[in-house]
């Protein structure tokens, strides 16, 4: 059985409203962290924080319209739409995995789930996210936020994603709440590599403690 973006977000919702959401911070690299921002734009400042490296969050790039050469970024395109003996999308997943050596392509490697999650995931995620957005900043508030990116992804175009992000966030984070952070990273992945996330989040605006007027003040 196959989960849409749907069925995923209210499995979350549920889990979260169970457990409460005061204490918990919602992270997701990629594909994550459009989950993890279509969270937060529901739960707002009952999280205590949202954190996002590289989201697919569609501001620039929206890969599941179509799979064809029109295909805005190269690298992923041309193994989308490049011609397969088996005449299935196994193969293109397997080209992936080998020429970018993405984890998430070895797991898309049956036919028909690449394509499925293109559109049932990346597609529908974010016209959920867009359709949030379209409502009042002021009726979608964010927690303390952590928007970081690669500055080279050879994959997407993050850094554009960022970047066209930005504003969204900024409308909705408290003063001082919102940290948007560029990676010195090629990868799409960057968590895999030797990137100190948890150093990166414990001095982000979530885990920062707040400055006292009194006993801050210079």
């Amino acid at each position: 059985v196959k989960t849409g973006f749907a069925e995923m977000l209210r499995s979350i919702e549920t889990w979260l409203n169970r457990k409460g959401p005061q204490r918990v911070i919602l992270i997701g690299d990629g594909f994550g962290g459009l989950l993890a921002l279509a969270l937060a734009l529901r739960f707002g400042r009952s999280l205590k924080g949202l954190a996002m490296v590289n989201p697919t969050t569609g501001y620039v790039q929206q890969p599941w319209s179509e799979l064809r050469p029109a295909l805005p970024v190269g690298p992923l395109s041309d193994l989308l739409t490049m011609p397969s003996p088996e005449g299935d999308l196994a193969t293109i997943s397997q080209g992936v995995t080998r020429t970018l050596g993405l984890r998430s392509a070895s797991a898309a490697a049956r036919a028909g789930t690449l394509k499925f999650r293109l559109k049932a995931w990346l597609r529908d995620g974010w016209e959920t996210v867009r359709s949030e957005l379209r409502r009042p900043a002021i009726r979608t508030p964010l927690p303390a936020t952590l928007l970081a990116f690669s500055a080279g992804d050879l994959l997407l175009p993050s850094k554009d994603e960022a970047q066209a992000l930005k504003p969204a966030l900024e409308e909705r984070c408290l003063s001082n709440k919102l940290e948007v952070k560029e990676l010195d990273s090629n990868s799409h992945e960057p968590l895999a590599g030797d990137i100190d996330f948890v150093e990166m989040l414990e001095n982000s605006p979530i885990l920062q403690a707040p400055k006292d007027p009194v006993s801050d003040f210079k």
